[in-house]
C-alpha cells in the first residue's frame, strides 16, 4: 500500500505569504511511486527542496527522487532531475539525465549531497525546450532539449524521499506517470 503524507504548510518569505507543499513516500528497492505537478503545462516553474533520507538496503536497487519532465511522446522523450545512490559511495549523487527514444541517455553529474541533506532546487522550462536548473549550490545550467515539456512529475524509487515544492500545491497521486494521466 502508498504510504504518502500530503502536507500543506505556510511558508515564511519576503513574499507576503507563499504556500508550500510537502510530500514524503517511502518505497522499496525495485518499485516507484510518482505525483503529477498539475496544471503546469509547457510553460513551469517548481521550486523547493528535495530530500532522500534513508536508501535501499538491498544495494542491487539504485534510490532516487526525481524530477521528471516528459512532451506528449509517451515518454519516448524524458527529462530527469535526480538525486540518486551511487552504491560506491555514502553521498547521494546530483545529476541530470536526459533520454530521447532507444538512444543512450545524456547525462551530467552536478554535485554530491550526503544522505538526508536537502537539497534546494528550481526547475524551470519555456515552450521552446529550454528549461533552466539550480540545485544543491551547484552552477546553474540552462539546456535547449529536443522536446517540449507538457507534463512534470515527481518520482521516489527504492528510498525514502521527501519533496517540498514552494508556490506549486496542486499535485496528483491519483495519476500514473505511465498513463498519460488517465487512471
Amino acid at each position: 500500500m502508498r504510504s504518502i503524507a500530503l502536507t500543506f504548510l505556510a511558508a515564511l518569505t519576503l513574499a507576503p505569504l507563499t504556500h508550500a507543499t510537502t510530500l514524503e513516500e517511502r518505497v522499496e528497492g525495485g518499485r516507484f511511486e510518482d505525483c503529477e505537478f498539475v496544471g503546469l503545462g509547457e510553460k513551469g516553474d517548481i521550486r523547493g527542496q528535495l530530500t532522500l533520507s534513508e536508501t535501499a538496503l538491498d544495494k542491487k536497487w539504485a534510490s532516487v527522487i526525481a524530477l521528471i519532465l516528459t512532451d506528449d511522446s509517451k515518454f519516448q522523450v524524458t527529462f530527469r532531475l535526480a538525486l540518486a545512490s551511487v552504491t560506491t559511495s555514502d553521498k547521494l549523487e546530483v545529476r541530470y539525465e536526459f533520454f530521447s527514444g532507444s538512444r543512450r541517455p545524456v547525462a551530467e553529474a552536478l554535485a554530491q549531497v550526503p544522505i538526508g541533506e536537502p537539497a534546494n532546487y528550481r526547475l524551470a522550462w519555456d515552450g521552446s525546450g529550454r528549461i533552466n536548473i539550480e540545485i544543491a549550490g551547484a552552477s546553474p545550467r540552462s539546456l535547449l532539449l529536443d522536446m517540449k515539456p507538457s507534463r512534470a512529475f515527481v518520482l521516489v524509487s527504492g528510498a525514502r524521499g521527501r519533496i517540498t515544492t514552494q508556490g506549486h500545491e496542486n499535485l496528483d497521486c491519483s495519476r500514473n506517470i505511465d498513463t498519460q494521466g488517465k487512471q
